[in-house]
Formats: structure tokens, sequence, C-alpha cells
């Protein structure tokens, strides 16, 4: 569950996550490649950062541009910024050491990329647990940008919605959009807070945001959906609320006309945190954990491709 995923060349990658075995701070590190002509799979170089943590349905904080896949840790020796920062080369097969990260890190954060350049934002400011009450103070509005040529980040206006964590991010023709998250008192790990389903769009050569129509869904899909773009439209794959119950369902939306659309249900079982990458003209879904009525969570590797 919970893969970083990202395509290349003809070729998906799904790393890192979560297994049956795994607990808190014990994130898997090994990477796949899958050939999408030969229909198999091969194993590459694995991850490198000493501390990531996904456990419990969190995310990573990445994006791809070019050639290379960027990943930020998600805490520090002192809980505070900066944050280690690596990138993987696909051409070379090997993770390198980048600008450290200066913002506030954790697994809670939203990424996109718009010319050439990778976006963080949102998240929480600071580590905490389940009996340290979580004040809405502490969700971030914070807005970064990497540039990989000068290999530097900026810090850019804030975010004028609401501060939040656990946001969506994905991109579409090269402009950013984040949607999603949640906003409010709560501690953490069960009692989960409330959910926005707002949806907005970044605005690269000003600085700026426009707010477009809202999510059908307020669901915590911003960790626990698979999202793809693909033929110029932003799918959204499967679900989970507050009741612990997963969805099958999958949304498109078009950016051109700002419309959300319900298509047919995701084939396979009602998952959480699968994960998702397009080759060419053809989108692939898999990973994940669903309900069993007798064995309770079950972990699973169904792999499904979509073609619109």
């Amino acid at each position: 569950q919970s893969a970083f995923s990202f395509s290349y060349n003809n070729k998906g990658y799904y790393g890192g996550g979560y297994g049956a075995d795994s607990g808190p701070g014990q994130n898997l590190k090994d990477l796949w490649e899958f050939d999408s002509q030969n229909l198999t799979w091969s194993q590459k170089a694995s991850e490198t950062l000493s501390s990531i943590d996904t456990w419990g349905g969190n995310k990573y904080n990445d994006f791809f541009i070019t050639d290379k896949y960027y990943l930020i840790s998600t805490s520090s020796n002192s809980g505070l910024p900066p944050y280690d920062f690596i990138c993987y080369d696909v051409n070379s097969n090997t993770w390198l050491t980048k600008p450290s990260f200066p913002g506030h890190a954790n697994t809670n954060s939203a990424c996109f990329t718009a010319n050439a350049k990778g976006y963080v934002c949102f998240g929480l400011k600071y580590s905490v647990w389940a009996d340290t009450p979580i004040d809405s103070s502490l969700y971030s509005k914070d807005v970064w940008r990497y540039d990989p040529i000068a290999e530097k980040w900026d810090s850019l206006n804030k975010f004028p919605g609401s501060p939040r964590m656990y946001a969506l991010g994905f991109t579409v023709n090269d402009t950013g959009y984040i949607g999603n998250g949640q906003n409010s008192i709560h501690k953490l790990p069960y009692d989960i807070g409330f959910y926005l389903n707002d949806l907005w769009k970044y605005n690269s050569g000003s600085d700026t945001w426009v707010k477009l129509n809202n999510m059908p869904f307020q669901i915590n899909s911003g960790v626990q959906q698979a999202i793809f773009t693909l033929n110029n439209k932003a799918y959204f794959v499967a679900g989970y609320n507050d009741n612990a119950y997963s969805y099958n369902t999958v949304f498109t939306y078009n950016p051109q006309n700002d419309l959300w659309l319900r298509m047919p249900d995701f084939p396979g079982k009602a998952v959480r945190y699968p994960s998702a990458f397009v080759i060419n003209s053809k989108a692939y879904v898999g990973l994940g954990i669903y309900n069993d009525t007798q064995l309770g969570p079950v972990y699973t590797n169904e792999f499904y491709s979509y073609c619109p």
C-alpha cells in the first residue's frame, strides 16, 4: 500500500510503501520497473532516504521532472527543517542527494509539477502523535518551488484557501492543481477530522491561485486514492471514508470546462492506498489494501490497465 509511482520512456515504476509485515517507521525501500511491452517487472536501485514514514496511510512528498523522480524525507534529527531531499535518475539507475528542503516536510503535503519545476504545498508544521491535540493553526499554507536546473528552493506566496494536510496534487497540461484535504482540530489517529472538497488551480506565471468547482467527493482522497492524468483529464480511483469503508468509484476532472464526471467503477477490489502511472495512452492502477469480512485488512498485488 501507499507505494510511490511514476513513469518514463514506456516504463512504469512502483517503489516504497508498506507491506503486510511493516509497522511505523518501516517503509519498504525497493523500486520496481514495469516494461509495458513485455509485461515484465525488474528490480532497480533501492531508495536511499534514512528517514521516511508512510505507515497508517500517509503519502510521499514527491514529484517527477523530465527523467528524475524527486523525494523529500518526512523527518529530521531535530524534527524541524531542513529535510533531506533526493532524486532517482532513471537513465543511470542511481539515487542522488539534492539541496535539503527548507520547509516543513511531512507525509501530508500536496505536490505537483509545472514548467519543469516541482511544487510542495501545505502539510503539518510539526510532527504530532496520537495523544497530542492538533490545533488547526499548525496546518500550513506554505508553497515551495524547486528548480532542478538551479538546484534551489524558493518560498512562494501563501495559499489563499484554508490551511490543510492530506491534500491531493496533480498536473494537467503543465498546470498544477490541488484540492481536498483535512482541516480541523482533532486528535490522531482515530478522530480524523473534517475533509474539504475544494479544488484550486495554480498560475505559475503570476504565483496566484484560482478556485474551481468543488470535487464531487469528500473523503480521504488525498492519501487514499490513485490519481493519474490521461488525455488532458485527471482520474481519481478508489478511496476511503471515516467509517473505514473503501470505495471502487472512479471520477474524472476536465480542466477545459471545469467539470467532474462519474466513470464506470474500478473493476478490482474496493481498495485504499492504490498507486497509478500512465504509459503512452494507457493507465495502470494496482496495489493497495482492502477489507475482507473474515481476514480483515488484506494487502493486494492486483494490477489493472485502463484505456479510455
